[in-house]
C-alpha cells in the first residue's frame, strides 16, 4: 500500500489516506461521492438486493458493502439498454439521467438517487 500510494496522500493540505475510513479510501480520487455513499450505507441494509442504473464505467465496488454482502444488479445494459427492475430487488440506486425518476426518490447527493421499491414504483410512469 505505501509503495503505491499517491504522493498527495502525505501532503499537509490533503487528508491522510491511512487515517480515512473505508469509503474515504475508496473515493479518495473522487470525494464528491463520499457523502452519497455514506448515505447509501446508512439507508440500505448490508444484505439487500439493489438494482443499479449508472452510466458505463461507474465504480460500483463500494456498493457491495463492507463485507461484500449486498447483491448489486445492473439495469443499464451495454447491449440492451434499460432493463426492467428485477422482482427480487428491494432498492433502486440511480444516477441523473435515469429515464424513470420519480418526485419521491431520495436524493443522496452528487447525482445519485435512491428508491425503496414496492409494487407500485418498479416501472416507468406511463408504461
Amino acid at each position: 500500500v505505501l509503495k503505491t500510494m499517491p504522493p498527495s496522500a502525505s501532503l499537509p493540505d490533503q487528508p491522510n489516506l491511512l487515517q480515512m475510513d473505508r469509503l474515504g479510501q475508496l473515493t479518495y480520487f473522487n470525494l464528491r461521492y463520499y457523502r452519497p455513499l455514506v448515505r447509501f450505507e446508512s439507508r440500505v441494509p448490508a444484505d439487500a438486493v439493489v438494482a443499479v442504473y449508472f452510466q458505463p464505467n461507474t465504480f460500483e465496488y463500494p456498493l457491495f458493502g463492507r463485507y461484500l454482502t449486498r447483491r448489486i444488479i445492473s439495469i443499464n445494459s451495454f447491449r440492451h439498454g434499460l432493463l426492467p427492475i428485477p422482482p427480487e430487488a428491494e432498492y433502486l440506486l440511480y444516477a441523473r439521467g435515469y429515464p424513470c425518476a420519480r418526485y419521491d426518490d431520495i436524493g443522496l447527493g452528487a447525482d445519485w438517487f435512491l428508491r425503496i421499491l414496492d409494487e407500485d414504483n418498479r416501472t416507468c410512469e406511463g408504461e
